[in-house]
């Protein structure tokens, strides 16, 4: 379960600096990022450079499974129309899939 969850850290912290990337620059031909977003790409930057840390180089189960705790629960409030986020789903989906791995891994 070690390796599922160092592949799957490496695939979504790769994916996290993409998207962290994208949400700095304007992108007028993509509807979502088509105006910066710059707290929400600091945070899927923050986040990804985690994942490639924490969880594919060198795993630790348990910065994987705050860092999927923390992106479910910003979904939930995303969800709920506290934040203006349209990817809301994406978050609570990366987030739960994130911290079962993690917990998974730690037994």
């Amino acid at each position: 379960m070690l390796l599922a969850l160092r592949i799957w850290s490496l695939v979504l912290g790769v994916g996290f600096l993409v998207v962290g990337v994208l949400r700095m620059i304007p992108i007028p031909e993509l509807a979502p990022f088509a105006h910066p977003e710059y707290v929400h790409g600091a945070l899927h930057l923050v986040s990804g450079a985690a994942f490639v840390q924490w969880g594919a180089r060198r795993p630790t189960p348990r910065v994987v499974a705050a860092l999927g705790a923390f992106w479910v629960v910003l979904g939930v409030v995303a969800r709920f129309g506290l934040l203006d986020h349209t990817d809301a789903l994406v978050h609570i989906g990366t987030g739960a899939v994130s911290l079962g791995l993690a917990v998974a891994a730690r037994r």
